[in-house]
């Protein structure tokens, strides 16, 4: 998961949950509104290029009917800009 690992470590984000591109045939609306109610989520990402059309858009469907907005890599870039290093005694 290279590019949620890198939004991760470059933004003021986490996330809740992830769901690797093997389960998301398994993935319908229940799971995704417990996996929103679980975490807190405020919005949703999704890896574009690991997802085929026909699943991308059936997932965004679940989110459009949750209300849930969908971010792209780019917004979450602008919106929670790249934090100042963690101190490791901190940490």
């Amino acid at each position: 998961m290279q590019r949620q690992t890198e939004l991760l470590f470059e933004n003021d984000i986490a996330f809740g949950h992830l769901f690797s591109s093997y389960q998301v045939g398994s993935v319908d609306i229940e799971t995704v509104d417990d996996a929103r109610c679980k975490s807190g989520a405020g919005f949703a990402y999704l890896d574009r290029k690991s997802l085929r059309s026909d699943e991308r858009k059936r997932i965004i469907g679940f989110l459009n009917d949750l209300g849930i907005p969908l971010m792209k890599g780019r917004e979450i870039r602008s919106q929670f800009p790249i934090r100042a290093p963690a101190d490791p005694k901190n940490c």
